[in-house]
């Protein structure tokens, strides 16, 4: 499975992966017509759960949110695991993620996991959890104790039952339809500096950091990079493509460097985000131009 760099998203292509159905992250990406980016001046992200919804409905993926009993989690796990036409996803407190990867702190934030069966003795669960979100975008794939899942004292776990399709899925076509309104839509709706100054204003640059990588900024930049990659006229602005999200990368940790010096020096900030800002906005006209067939 390619990397994914988003939950949600990673989770629901190892399901629909397991139940047969070839995808990649950038495909579902695509498919979903991207993020729909809101610039507040409290929140800079998109809602990446109407993102993947949408993708599952354009290819006609039955779906169902579950809500389940912590007395009821074991004997529906067991059941669940049986049947090889549907996929688990759950979502828990991103707080999970310090038992089994290198964070030892993290902020308790949505997470979404799959859960790909149960041990014998009812007290571990196996999982798969596509994107842990450090800066390495890891994975894990191993057992847990399912009193982990818990550890926040919920008593309920919701998630996403995915059934396996009995049609035939064409997701090159729903690509190829979709590849044009998705970089419209990066077009149309730049993060601007005006965004930037009114955000920065009120917030911090430690959430102005994570909310760029963390809520579909970079994750969208990246998906489109990957899709692209996979086209026949890839070699005109792949190089420029990749240049883009370092320059993006780099940004980010600049904004991170500031804030661990406290400097929050919006002249500073804007003379690097401005020049990564005016090139990918002339990129994204001519991929979107391409993909039009009205250049090259």
């Amino acid at each position: 499975m390619k990397k994914s760099y988003e939950c949600l998203n990673s989770s629901l292509v190892f399901s629909l992966n397991s139940l047969g159905i070839i995808i990649n992250p950038s495909d579902l990406y695509i498919i979903g017509e991207g993020y729909d980016f809101c610039y507040s001046s409290n929140y800079l992200g998109a809602n990446q759960k109407k993102n993947s919804y949408l993708a599952l409905n354009r290819l006609d993926i039955y779906f169902n949110e579950f809500r389940v009993s912590k007395s009821n989690f074991k004997n529906f796990i067991s059941y669940m695991s049986t049947k090889s036409t549907y996929s688990l996803i759950i979502k828990v407190s991103s707080i999970i993620i310090c038992c089994y990867s290198n964070i030892k702190k993290i902020s308790d934030n949505t997470h979404y996991i799959n859960i790909v069966g149960i041990s014998e003795d009812k007290k571990k669960i196996f999982i798969h959890d596509g994107f842990i979100p450090d800066l390495q975008h890891s994975t894990f794939v191993g057992w847990i104790d399912i009193e982990v899942l818990f550890s926040n004292s919920s008593e309920i776990l919701t998630g996403l039952l995915i059934s396996k399709p009995s049609h035939k899925i064409d997701v090159n076509k729903l690509t190829v339809e979709m590849f044009p309104k998705v970089i419209s839509k990066l077009v149309k709706n730049p993060l601007t500096i005006k965004h930037l100054k009114n955000y920065l204003e009120i917030n911090s640059l430690t959430n102005l950091n994570y909310d760029l990588r963390f809520y579909g900024f970079i994750a969208s930049r990246k998906f489109i990079r990957d899709y692209y990659a996979t086209l026949y006229y890839k070699e005109f602005y792949i190089d420029k493509a990749d240049e883009i999200i370092k320059a993006w990368d780099a940004f980010c940790l600049f904004i991170l460097k500031m804030s661990i010096r406290d400097n929050k020096n919006l002249s500073l900030i804007l003379s690097k985000y401005t020049p990564v800002l005016e090139k990918e906005s002339k990129l994204l006209n001519k991929i979107y131009n391409i993909s039009k067939g009205s250049e090259g």
